[in-house]
């Protein structure tokens, strides 16, 4: 079963365009959004892109960015953080996306200015299980 959600992200840093071994594009990008009753929590999302989808995306996904995005395949993997100590890493692939707002720059008002992502719905084709974790 495949597990999905969809909703307000927040961008928590710039992307990086990848290649992997075999040649592939892949970009991977933290992503932020509120939770809990008063959206008093934050819950982040390591989200994977491969291929045209991730080589065309990078650019705009830079930190403040805010987006309605559709991720699919999430699921939970435990880590050692620095303290050392166990804790969780949500991972999911980027399945859609809508840019919401521009990050706010010097000089720059910021605002809302919707935007339509770039191929938002790019082949799944391109979405190689290459990357590990």
């Amino acid at each position: 079963m495949a597990t999905k959600t969809t909703g307000v992200f927040t961008i928590g840093q710039d992307v990086e365009l990848k290649s992997s071994k075999a040649g592939n594009s892949y970009a991977i990008v933290s992503m932020a959004t509120r939770t809990g009753q008063n959206g008093d929590e934050t819950t982040w999302y390591r989200v994977s892109m491969f291929g045209k989808r991730a080589e065309s995306l990078a650019p705009h996904l830079t930190k403040g960015v805010r987006v309605l995005a559709e991720l699919v395949d999430v699921k939970a993997s435990a880590y050692t953080n620095k303290n050392g100590e166990v804790a969780a890493s949500l991972e999911a692939k980027l399945d859609g996306i809508e840019f919401i707002s521009k990050p706010k720059r010097d000089g720059d008002q910021g605002g809302q200015t919707p935007t339509r992502a770039p191929n938002p719905r790019a082949s799944r084709a391109d979405d190689g299980d290459e990357i590990t974790f």
